[in-house]
């Protein structure tokens, strides 16, 4: 008997003690570290695989290929036009906006975010109006002395750098969503290698590979389907908004994966304790009334973001859940000691 409460204790031990129940960085979905932590998994900092992104940089990837979109764009309606009629100022604003494109490519291969909002709002920004500006000018000045065929030539240039940014647009827009699967995909593969570890261990982890399926259906597949059929960068970006695998969508679906899992995690060590002597009825119900009131909130909240008062129910009662639990193993552990 004695050695079966050892094995028992020592696969609840690792179910309970290597998951810490704070799951901050990663639950918020934000967009403010190059890498991702899983404290709800592991306790440890986990960095996003090589090759990849976090969310950070492929976002700002994505606002410097905009960019590089609207440079392009001015860009070559400029030579258009100074092709027919040479003007030093449109050149001049062309260089500008190509160093600015350069230094916002600085900004984004860094991830920083804070500097490059500024350089945005205090130097790109003005120069892209300054440029507008003086196309208009150029304009105003020349446009009456072209020939109607240079006219026609001027206008087809136009029509023909229109599609190329739209193309350019929506591309990085697309590049972005990737971006999001990628994030999804590398936070969905930290909790299943979990899955595989507590498997190995002899637990029953099908309630775990359920949830994973449908985060993967709820989530990750609209998010493909969008890219697969979208056609207007603007309703892609709106669209790729709608989905947060944690809790990062403002009205759009939040799947709440950290605590569901967390939840999970308690309902299977509730099961083990329920089928084990020696566990007290206080410790079970007290482990039940937990996961009831982390369900209770789960099932008001849907699809929608925590409120702060939500968040700290959710996380307060799974806590909780994890003290009684290893205060259960405590219990088991003693009783097992001769």
């Amino acid at each position: 008997m004695r050695a079966k409460y050892i094995l028992f204790l020592g696969i609840f031990l690792m179910v309970i003690l290597t998951v810490s129940v704070f799951a901050i960085s990663i639950t918020s979905e934000s967009i403010t570290s190059a890498t991702i932590t899983s404290e709800a998994i592991t306790g440890e900092a986990i960095t996003l695989e090589a090759g990849t992104s976090s969310t950070t940089v492929t976002e700002l990837q994505k606002f410097y290929n905009i960019a590089k979109a609207e440079v392009d764009f001015y860009s070559e309606i400029v030579a258009a036009m100074t092709s027919l009629v040479v003007s030093d100022t449109l050149t001049a604003d062309v260089e500008k906006l190509e160093t600015d494109l350069t230094q916002i490519q600085t900004y984004a291969n860094s991830g920083d975010r804070a500097s490059l909002k500024q350089f945005v709002k205090s130097t790109f920004e003005p120069d892209l109006a300054t440029i507008k500006r003086d196309i208009l000018a150029w304009r105003r000045t020349n446009y009456r002395s072209l020939t109607l065929e240079q006219r026609a030539s001027l206008a087809s240039s136009f029509n023909q750098s229109r599609n190329d940014f739209t193309a350019s647009r929506l591309a990085a827009y697309k590049a972005f969503a990737y971006g999001r699967i990628y994030y999804f995909e590398n936070a969905i593969n930290i909790y299943q290698n979990r899955i595989t570890t507590l498997k190995s261990r002899g637990l029953n982890v099908s309630s775990l590979n359920r949830l994973i399926a449908d985060a993967r259906t709820t989530i990750v597949d609209p998010v493909q389907n969008e890219i697969n059929s979208a056609t207007d960068a603007s309703s892609l970006n709106q669209a790729i908004k709608q989905y947060a695998l944690f809790d990062g969508s403002q009205n759009g679906i939040n799947f709440h994966l950290a605590s569901k899992f967390n939840v999970a995690l308690l309902q299977i060590a509730l099961d083990k304790l329920s089928s084990t002597s020696g566990v007290s009825q206080t410790s079970l119900t007290q482990l039940q009334n937990d996961i009831n009131t982390a369900n209770s909130v789960l099932s008001s909240i849907g699809t929608k973001q925590y409120t702060v008062n939500q968040k700290n129910q959710i996380w307060n009662a799974i806590k909780d859940g994890f003290n009684v639990a290893k205060s259960a193993a405590k219990e088991i552990e003693a009783q097992s000691t001769p």
